[in-house]
Order: C-alpha cells, then structure tokens, then sequence
C-alpha cells in the first residue's frame, strides 16, 4: 500500500524491503542513493504491532507510545480472526528496541501492543490451511 506506509523517498531499508534489493549488482537506477541513506543510518522504520482483539482498532496516524512518549505513528491496521489479534504497522524510531512496551493511543482509548521486527504476517507452512 503505497501512501501511508511507503513516503515518497522512503528506502528499502527503511520500509523491511531490503530483500529485494540486489546491491551487488553493478548498478541501477538510484543505488548510489539508497546506499548513502542506509550507510547514513536509519532514523525510522516502518514495524509491526500486535494488539487483543479486544483493544480499539487504530485509526492510520494515532500516536504509538513508550513510557507514555509518543514515538511513532500507526500507519494501517485490521482485526485478523485468524491470527486472533489487531495486526498494525507503525513508522517507529529504527532502534526501537525488540522487548519495548508500547502503547498505541486512539480516539477512545490505550491499547497495549506488542513490538515486531517485520509488518508481515503469513504461514510460511501452511498449518493453517490445514485446519
């Protein structure tokens, strides 16, 4: 979903995509560039967040918090009935720590969320096709 996810300028690094990136290729379109915003270091990035199904569904731009700070912004989220949870991703300074305990603030309430490196939710096996 380009928009909220992916701002204009935004890298590969910066956006989990770095996979498919081939920078041993000799050259392409915007290397140099990507090269020197990864090796500058990044700043933000985009991360997932996992809520109860019982917490508000946020809206796309409500505050991501720790220790009550607003930190970031929750890009896009959807209620998933098969994982069981709200699943959102959120722009979040890139060191954001793995075990952070975050909140994400909406309209209505505090919502409790649990940090995750990647905004990709899928079953690399299948188990739950086979159900």
């Amino acid at each position: 979903m380009i928009g909220r996810d992916y701002f204009p300028g935004s890298t590969p690094f910066e956006v989990g995509l770095e996979w498919a990136v081939d920078l041993d290729k000799p050259d392409f379109v915007g290397k140099q560039a990507v090269l020197r915003r990864r090796d500058a270091g990044l700043k933000t990035r985009l991360f997932g967040l996992e809520m109860p199904l019982d917490s508000h569904l946020p809206n796309p731009d409500d505050s991501v918090l720790s220790g009550g700070r607003a930190i970031g912004k929750v890009t896009n989220a959807a209620v998933s009935e098969g994982i069981g949870r709200i699943l959102a991703r959120a722009w979040l300074p890139a060191d954001t720590p793995r075990d952070a305990e975050l909140e994400v603030l909406t309209a209505s309430d505090r919502c409790r969320a649990v940090f995750r490196t990647s905004y990709c939710w899928y079953d690399p096996r299948g188990r739950r096709l086979r159900k």
